[in-house]
């Protein structure tokens, strides 16, 4: 986790849920209390298609990713970034033998 997607949380959720700021600050709080804070670091802009996405991919050196596991299309077409498998969650709980 980033502090870059602790922001786009918190936008997301006043801006689409309309949560009020107190249930937003303490959804964001029991994210940094179960969660590593890292700084990403830097991803070339061609990589991904969504420059967004940058940001996430930026997180597999520092946090020593083995898996990145999302929905958003735009990172599962890369496949892999360094060391990182990019995958669904279906295709990560199925690689390590945890079918749904």
């Amino acid at each position: 986790m980033c502090e870059g997607i602790l922001n786009g949380i918190k936008d997301k959720l006043r801006l689409k849920i309309k949560a009020p700021p107190p249930v937003i600050a303490e959804y964001v709080n029991v994210l940094r209390a179960n969660a590593l804070i890292f700084d990403p670091g830097h991803v070339e802009a061609g990589v991904c298609r969504d420059s967004d996405d940058l940001m996430i991919l930026g997180l597999v050196i520092p946090g020593n990713a083995d898996a990145l596991v999302t929905g958003d299309k735009d990172l599962l077409v890369i496949k892999a970034y360094k060391n990182a498998r990019i995958m669904t969650l279906r295709a990560f709980q199925e690689s390590s033998g945890k079918e749904k």
